[in-house]
């Protein structure tokens, strides 16, 4: 079997395939498991928008304050607009709470070895560099993504990723 899988996730439904059938094999196999989503430079489609606002995702909080909101005054010294800033920041909440949603139903089913992580970048790009890196033996990806009409026009991300990863690659449909 697998010693060490790295599932891939937008949060799209076959992304979430792709966990679960990852947590089902590490927890067979006795396999260390890395949860990984990576935030693209997108603009949100309208449905995470829509999402983002009824969660309260994407602003700062109470426990962080404007004047210690390091990603605003990053974006602000780097010059980038408000809506791209606003974009990174609801990608990383959605994928902080996809990957903390999944930890934990991992470690319910035994897993010992878990870890997560947002990469920020292109996806098929991160997911290489982080199994090429972490010494991965099989990488598990959902088919279709949350992604962009240019996403089918230049190749998917599981197309990408199963056509240059170093190990075993599972795309999930």
């Amino acid at each position: 079997m697998f010693k060490h899988i790295l599932a891939a996730t937008d949060g799209s439904a076959h992304g979430s395939k792709a966990v679960r059938l990852a947590i089902e094999l590490a927890a067979v196999g006795g396999s260390a498991l890395d949860l990984m989503s990576a935030i693209s430079e997108e603009t949100l489609p309208d449905e995470l928008k829509r999402m983002a606002e009824a969660e309260h995702l994407g602003g700062t909080s109470r426990a962080n304050p404007p004047e210690l909101d390091v990603m605003g005054n990053m974006a602000t010294d780097l010059g980038v607009g408000a809506e791209h800033e606003r974009a990174y920041r609801v990608r990383s909440d959605l994928a902080e709470r996809i990957l903390e949603l999944a930890e934990k139903e991992a470690r319910r089913k035994g897993i010992k070895q878990v870890s997560r992580l947002v990469a920020d970048g292109d996806p098929a790009k991160a997911i290489l560099d982080r199994a090429k890196a972490g010494g991965v033996d099989c990488i598990i990806v959902g088919s279709r993504g949350l992604g962009t009409l240019k996403g089918l026009l230049l190749g998917s991300v599981s197309h990408k990723v199963s056509q240059l990863a170093p190990c075993t690659c599972i795309t999930v449909k």
